[in-house]
């Protein structure tokens, strides 16, 4: 879901008023380009970033969480590691690489990585790989895990296909010349394989898939209308 769509869909489940913190995926956008035109080189240092990032909106988040607020983040950690799950596979991160990934998500953001995802390495290594430094607002990095039950992960599944042509319909110039339908059956293999590893690892109910493959009517900004918003929130609490 898209920023707008995003506090739609949480004044729908929480009603206006509520304590309700949005944050929103930020993407330098020379960066992206550059990524996009070279993910052999770059796919590492780009997904780093990514996983630096995402550190931050759970640590951010987990600091609203204790002070009462829901937060709802954009996209989030899981889909972070599918994208670096496929340019492993692909060759684009090396295994090296990859631990190097993973100690630093496993640092970062301790006790919400699932076990069964990250390869064999010791906790000082991926200490040391993290090179993290706590902020003066950090409590103890034990404390940074999120009470049981209190994460939601919200999986929109859409089939490979369906993927391919809603991105040649958004006309992203370097997302058109870079990725085949190929790229999207592998993409959807590694999310799939990413979410199940959180469903069996997080509180039972703590991870809903909505199939997402009918098109939705957007409005004039070319967000998910209200009435959409409202369609996964019922298919979210079945």
């Amino acid at each position: 879901m898209f920023v707008h769509s995003t506090l739609a869909f949480a004044e729908l489940v929480f009603g206006k008023g509520a304590k309700v913190v949005l944050i929103h995926e930020e993407i330098y956008g020379p960066f992206l380009d550059l990524y996009l035109a070279n993910q052999k080189r770059l796919a590492f240092p780009f997904q780093t970033c990514m996983a630096r990032d995402r550190i931050e909106a759970m640590r951010m988040a987990q600091r609203h969480y204790r002070k009462g607020r829901v937060v709802l983040i954009d996209r989030g950690v899981p889909g972070d590691i599918a994208f670096a799950k496929l340019h492993h596979k692909l060759g684009n991160i090396s295994n090296d690489e990859m631990r190097v990934y993973y100690g630093m998500l496993g640092h970062g953001v301790p006790h919400f990585i699932p076990a069964s995802l990250v390869p064999k390495v010791s906790c000082s290594a991926a200490t040391q790989t993290a090179n993290f430094e706590a902020s003066e607002d950090d409590d103890d990095l034990a404390l940074l895990a999120l009470p049981e039950r209190a994460v939601r992960i919200v999986y929109l599944r859409v089939d490979a296909q369906i993927a391919f042509a809603r991105m040649q319909k958004r006309g992203n110039a370097g997302e058109v010349d870079s990725y085949k339908l190929g790229y999207f059956f592998d993409l959807c293999d590694a999310y799939d394989e990413t979410i199940d590893a959180f469903r069996r690892e997080l509180p039972t109910g703590s991870v809903r898939t909505v199939q997402y493959n009918a098109t939705r009517r957007v409005d004039e900004t070319g967000h998910m209308l209200r009435k959409d918003c409202l369609a996964v929130w019922r298919a979210v609490r079945k």
